[in-house]
């Protein structure tokens, strides 16, 4: 059996945003759909390990960025002024394409 020893365990920490365009278009009374476009940033902080000839060093690096954030979803009104969705959707944060799904509880002002 192959034993495994963690050289370096390093910290991970993000910070992300977005801001987004949404367009809806009701299917029949209660129920809509929705698409939306955006854009998504993010802070990243870790830290690495790297070898350099036969010594290891601890490297901090950071990584920020945005990209383009796109989605759709399905909705149901359940009065003039409350929904409740499901959407999915899809950006890429440092190079990795990310997606998701999430339940939203809508409230129109």
């Amino acid at each position: 059996m192959a034993k495994t020893n963690t050289l370096h365990k390093g910290k991970f920490k993000t910070l992300g945003a977005d801001i987004s365009l949404v367009a809806t278009y009701p299917f029949s009374d209660p129920i809509f759909v929705k698409a939306l476009v955006g854009l998504q940033g993010w802070d990243n902080q870790f830290d690495m390990l790297e070898k350099i000839n036969d010594s290891f060093n601890v490297v901090s690096q950071d990584d920020r960025g945005a990209s383009l954030l796109t989605g759709f979803g399905i909705g149901y009104g359940v009065s003039k002024s409350m929904a409740f969705t499901l959407d999915f959707e899809q950006t890429e944060i440092a190079e990795i394409k990310t997606n998701s799904a999430s339940i939203n509880w809508l409230f129109r002002f």
